[in-house]
């Protein structure tokens, strides 16, 4: 059964609901890991348990997603939650295997920016395992499911190799590090929903 869109909207208006939502969940993401991070592991012993965290994070990002689009989209919160988080799982265990990989593009000295191929194979990876647990959470069939999986690589591959490069470009002493870092997770958010709203345009147009 494919996934109901509730009623006829103009595209630019889902698009921009969906880049909000889309953005506000990555957000959403960031900051729990870092409140996360903060927590003594005395106190709480599975705190570096990373399947735990990934898939707890990926769960509310699936949350927002289901509270932001619920007017839109007749998918429930479960559906939501689980395919989300089993992608966010499965992508972040590729993206961290495809940083450890440190193929290069342009090599700097010691101590300054490295410009590497990682971000654009780790995000690609990342994305097609996002899009395969929404396409499992929507129900989609072959088709659909083709164009919105291509629309999360391209869309992840993009923002996290621009995001890195700006990164490259733009970064300045010591203590600005910590404004280039958050200015790269803020693209990542702003590019990859840039390009999946695009994608969510295709699909929803074959929505009955």
């Amino acid at each position: 059964m494919q996934p109901e869109l509730r009623g006829r909207h103009r595209p630019g208006s889902l698009f921009i609901r969906w880049w909000i939502i889309h953005l506000a969940g990555w957000t959403a993401v960031l900051l729990l890991f870092m409140l996360w991070e903060q927590i003594p592991i005395s106190s709480l012993p599975l705190r570096d348990n990373f399947i735990l965290v990934a898939l707890l994070l990926g769960a509310v990002w699936g949350l927002v997603y289901w509270r932001g689009l619920r007017s839109r989209f007749n998918i429930s919160v479960l559906r939501w939650m689980s395919g989300t988080a089993v992608g966010f799982f499965a992508g972040g265990t590729a993206l961290i295997w495809a940083q450890l990989r440190d193929l290069y593009i342009l090599t700097t000295p010691p101590g300054s920016g490295v410009l590497e191929w990682d971000p654009l194979l780790g995000g690609a990876l990342f994305g097609l395992a996002l899009g395969l647990g929404l396409s499992w959470a929507w129900r989609l069939p072959s088709l659909l499911m083709l164009k919105w999986t291509v629309a999360h690589v391209v869309g992840w591959s993009a923002a996290l190799f621009f995001s890195h490069l700006t990164l490259y470009l733009l970064r300045g002493a010591p203590p600005m590090a910590h404004l280039w870092n958050l200015l790269e997770l803020l693209l990542q958010g702003g590019i990859s929903g840039g390009v999946t709203g695009l994608g969510l345009l295709l699909i929803a147009t074959d929505i009955p």
